[in-house]
């Protein structure tokens, strides 16, 4: 089953500033004793092929700390970021969805934290009127569990706090040319 993971995207996020960090740290190592700017450096950055090493890494590292077997599959970045943002797109077996499914569908901190998201507020209509409809209609829908599973993931990055330490994820920038001979 193909699941896409709200990691938090790479729109003014945790994630675009650890990449902007890396970045930095990459003009200094290479570029100390030569007078360009950050914007001359950003220019060099390959952007999508930075985006897919950094989801790739970030599935990794989902897999070490969750226990989960997930295969990366891709960025998907929405054409305007006013209503979503990037999500990484992943691949998990059917039994670690059953895994994931059995433990988190009915956890006391699991539901007390995605049920707002099935409430209706000024601007907001959801698409399930509740959790509970959601995890019945998984039971039997491939589609409904791609999103309840996804979900369960999005709250296990949340509950384990693992943006936080984000800084240590381990991937590469890529450039359009060698910063050794810029």
């Amino acid at each position: 089953m193909e699941i896409f993971i709200d990691f938090g995207g790479f729109y003014e996020s945790v994630h675009s500033q650890s990449i902007d960090w890396r970045i930095e740290t990459d003009q200094e190592y290479y570029l100390e004793n030569i007078d360009q700017s950050t914007n001359d450096i950003l220019d060099l950055v390959d952007w999508k092929a930075t985006h897919f090493n950094y989801g790739q890494a970030y599935v990794d590292m989902l897999n070490n700390k969750l226990d989960l077997e997930l295969r990366f599959n891709g960025i998907n970045s929405p054409k305007y970021y006013n209503f979503t943002t990037d999500k990484i797109k992943a691949y998990l077996s059917n039994e670690n969805q059953v895994k994931l499914y059995n433990e988190y569908s009915y956890n006391k901190d699991f539901i007390e934290w995605a049920e707002p998201y099935f409430k209706a507020r000024d601007g907001y209509i959801p698409y399930y009127e509740s959790l509970n409809t959601l995890i019945l209609l998984a039971m039997d829908n491939d589609k409904e569990m791609e999103v309840l599973i996804g979900t369960i993931i999005d709250w296990l990055i949340e509950y384990n706090e693992l943006n936080d330490d984000i800084y240590e994820l381990e991937y590469e920038v890529q450039y359009t040319k060698e910063l050794e001979q810029w």
